[in-house]
């Protein structure tokens, strides 16, 4: 403690604004939780005195091993005054509601050296991992730096809650730790100078509209400005989609939603918030987010009461908290009151805007002739396009638009440039056939071209039919704002795909599909240099393929992450690591495959489960693997029917599981909680 005492002392030399870094070096310390002893890395947080000037202090902590029942790395202990005491609990409710990320959170007792220092506030830490839990993957927090805001001296009157127009500018960003930083920071930098500009059709090219209407209701009920002014703003960036919204972060108690003169709290001086608000699309999905936090207004306040009963009487009795205890009760007390008139007047401003939105869409004439740089299609029919120049060089990035229906007609060969990449926010349909296949290659064979990608998130219902393609020699890139880990992408848009080979590719996966749904049958995975398939957050089916190892000792035949898959009849064989890898609350019915020759058949962690029946096994160092790598799941749950005639060899560890079951309960539990068919 005398280390926390004296780094502390420092931050208040410093101005009482933003600790110095050596004062926030971490410590080894030991906690004791209900008799369970963790091993953590401790250490002081907060940017201003309140939360490190007194006896009770904020603190961040890490854990350092991978433990049973804890489900996240990092933890913040917060004074409960500094979070407005329930607030945090109702946020959360809130946060659930509208399906955005929430934290978990509890109220708990803290001793430190033997003395008592009350109840705190905690919660895990908002980053990646905790995106990932929430079913938000591949996405980045983006948060500004604190210290370098300070010591530029861009800041007046250390006034950290303006909108200077230093913040939107990427200088004051915080370090971004991904491998593709460098492309995030110039695609922040661009969405930053066009807020600057105040272009609002440019503004709205980075906008992740949906979330951000869910985040501006989150905002709008619980009063919150604070949180999203100067540098307490959080950004999401979306690698899938190159989209941006705002992290629901609550930092402070809740408020009024109406200033004193009664209009809606909200700094229309910020750009961003001012193009929001002028956008009449945005504004109604708002408050259809809006209506339903009303539908369960009732719900909200019961549960106020509950948590009330439950933390308040400990909350008043705790001589740690500064603040005098009639006044937290009080606090507590009027925050009710603050929610309950926030509910009536989003009642009477939602239920009385119209904005006259035309859903009616404005019927385009599309031309007979379509060019996009040197690609050039002949219309077959309204927005459906075919390409004409079978033959064809690609020197240089290409990006389709979205409104059209394009289709590769088959015998087409396509060679790119090295690390060039068509990218298509349009469906493109790939119309080989066993006798006159598509190509897709590089110009040369020792300079592999970007990606193929289909990004469909701005196209409602996007497909795509891929039949009998040859792909190869392509690489990953990132291309306006998205990186595509696959030499072929399809990301927001369903893959339909027989007959096609994918191979010698040197990406981290040969195919990778994102938030879609796929049927892959018939089909070639070879030679790519880490994973052959890779599917996040898909559901379908992948049958009868053949998937032949890579040259990378990580490298996966099909790997799954938040995904729902029926895997049958395909041959998994040569793979250094797993031939199925299955990952991240991933579900999976794998059913008459033969895995010949692999470091291991079948790999389930991470709150996984799989059926596994009716397989073939052959020389493999290890049939079925399960357990936990990441902190924030589980192990891996495995069920095998009981009459099976197969010996495995499965290792697993303390976290996962695996159940022999009866035959009708086997077939029952595939029947309710796992796919059968497409």
């Amino acid at each position: 403690m005398n280390y926390f005492d004296d780094a502390a002392k420092k931050g208040i030399e410093n101005g009482g604004i933003v600790l110095p870094k050596e004062s926030t070096k971490e410590r080894n310390v030991t906690l004791n939780v209900e008799k369970k002893t963790y091993s953590i890395l401790l250490s002081l947080h907060g940017d201003y005195e309140n939360h490190y000037a007194n006896y009770k202090k904020s603190y961040k902590g890490e854990f350092t091993e991978v433990e049973d029942e804890i489900f996240y790395n990092n933890f913040r202990l917060l004074e409960p005054h500094d979070r407005g005491y329930l607030s945090p609990f109702v946020s959360t409710y809130i946060s659930k509601l509208l399906n955005l990320p929430s934290v978990e959170q509890d109220m708990v007792f803290v001793t430190i050296n033997g003395d008592s220092h009350g109840i705190y506030y905690m919660e895990e830490q908002y980053n990646e991992d905790f995106l990932e839990k929430n079913g938000y993957p591949n996405m980045v927090i983006i948060k500004y730096d604190n210290l370098a805001i300070k010591n530029s001296g861009k800041i007046s009157n250390n006034d950290f809650t303006g909108l200077d127009p230093y913040f939107y500018d990427v200088k004051s960003l915080d370090k971004i730790n991904h491998p593709k930083s460098a492309e995030i920071t110039e695609r922040m930098q661009q969405f930053f100078s066009a807020l600057q500009s105040k272009n609002e059709d440019q503004i709205f090219k980075y906008l992740d509209i949906d979330n951000l209407a869910k985040f501006e209701a989150w905002r709008s009920f619980l009063g919150k400005t604070h949180d999203i002014n100067g540098i307490n703003r959080r950004y999401i960036y979306n690698l899938s989609n190159g989209k941006i919204f705002i992290l629901p972060r609550l930092e402070s108690e809740i408020r009024l939603l109406v200033d004193k003169d009664g209009n809606w709290d909200i700094n229309k001086q910020d750009p961003l918030f001012d193009a929001l608000y002028k956008n009449k699309t945005f504004l109604k999905k708002r408050d259809n987010e809006l209506r339903k936090i009303l539908k369960n207004k009732e719900n909200i306040l019961e549960y106020y009461d509950k948590i009330e009963k439950l933390y308040a009487p400990t909350i008043i009795a705790d001589q740690t908290i500064v603040r005098p205890y009639r006044e937290r009760k009080f606090d507590m007390t009027r925050h009710k009151t603050v929610l309950q008139n926030n509910l009536n007047f989003i009642e009477k401003i939602v239920y009385n805007d119209n904005y006259n939105i035309n859903d009616n869409k404005v019927q385009n004439k599309f031309p007979e002739t379509l060019q996009i740089n040197s690609l050039i299609f002949r219309q077959t029919f309204e927005n459906n396009y075919v390409l004409i120049n079978k033959n064809l060089y690609i020197y240089e990035d290409i990006v389709i638009p979205s409104g059209y229906i394009i289709n590769i007609p088959k015998g087409s060969v396509i060679r790119l440039s090295s690390q060039s990449s068509l990218v298509s926010y349009s469906p493109i349909n790939f119309n080989g056939t066993q006798d006159d296949k598509i190509v897709i290659t590089s110009r040369q064979n020792n300079a592999p071209f970007g990606v193929i990608a289909i990004n469909g998130f701005d196209q409602s219902g996007c497909s795509i039919s891929v039949e009998n393609l040859n792909i190869y020699n392509g690489s990953e890139d990132f291309v306006d704002g998205v990186y595509y880990s696959g030499a072929l992408n399809s990301y927001y848009c369903s893959v339909d795909m027989s007959e096609t080979d994918v191979h010698n590719n040197h990406a981290d996966d040969g195919l990778n599909v994102k938030f879609a749904s796929v049927d892959i049958k018939n089909s070639s995975f070879r030679g790519n240099y880490a994973d052959q398939i890779d599917l996040d957050f898909v559901t379908g089916t992948v049958h009868d393929n053949t998937f032949y190892g890579g040259d990378d000792a990580n490298g996966d035949g099909l790997d799954l992450s938040g995904s729902n898959i029926y895997a049958f009849e395909n041959s998994f064989i040569s793979f250094n690591d797993k031939a199925i890898s299955v990952g991240e609350k991933s579900k999976i019915n794998i059913q008459k495959n033969t895995f010949t020759s692999n470091e291991k058949a079948i790999e389930i962690k991470d709150s996984s489960q799989a059926v596994v029946h009716e397989n073939i096994y052959k020389e493999n160092k290890l049939d079925i693997n399960l357990y936990k790598k990441k902190i924030i799941f589980e192990g891996g749950h495995l069920f095998l029917m009981d009459d099976s005639l197969d010996v495995l060899n499965i290792s697993l560890d303390k976290f996962s599981s695996y159940k022999y079951l009866e035959k009708k309960k086997f077939l029952d539990l595939i029947k309710n909680n796992f796919l059968l068919t497409h």
